[in-house]
């Protein structure tokens, strides 16, 4: 896997710290965001400022802030996300980075917006499409 560049790690490392993370040694993160966006973030790399690979948010709620965060992170990396559902596909944020997830992932999607993102996460990929192709 092909390390996130130093300079997209920083911002993220600076917005979880601005929301109020906290960290504990293991690179572990809880993050309560004020819509009752609640998250747990394994991010030792992104912590130890090692090159990051990955790393995996433990979504508890889907709230608004919460949506708009990983997009926001999924996009200043280029990560895919990989949602826990039956019928997920990997999802990026931006067309150009479709076909090299369909070469990891098999299917994927690309959504454009927060909206489209939370769209997705809460009604699954069928929905979503209806959704996108209004």
């Amino acid at each position: 896997m092909i390390p996130m560049e130093a300079a997209a790690a920083e911002r993220i490392r600076k917005r979880l710290v601005e929301l109020g993370t906290e960290v504990d040694v293991n690179g572990s993160v809880t993050l309560q965001l004020p819509d009752a966006g609640h998250t747990e973030i394994d991010a030792l790399e992104l912590f130890r400022q090692d090159d990051c690979t990955s790393f995996a948010l433990n979504v508890y709620s889907n709230s608004s802030s919460m949506v708009d965060l990983i997009y926001e992170i999924s996009n200043t990396t280029e990560f895919t996300i990989q949602a826990a559902m039956d019928d997920s596909r990997a999802i990026v944020t931006r067309p150009e980075l479709l076909s090299s997830a369909r070469e990891i992932f098999g299917e994927a999607c690309v959504s454009a917006t927060p909206d489209q993102l939370k769209t997705l996460l809460a009604e699954g990929f069928s929905d979503f499409e209806s959704y996108r192709d209004k």
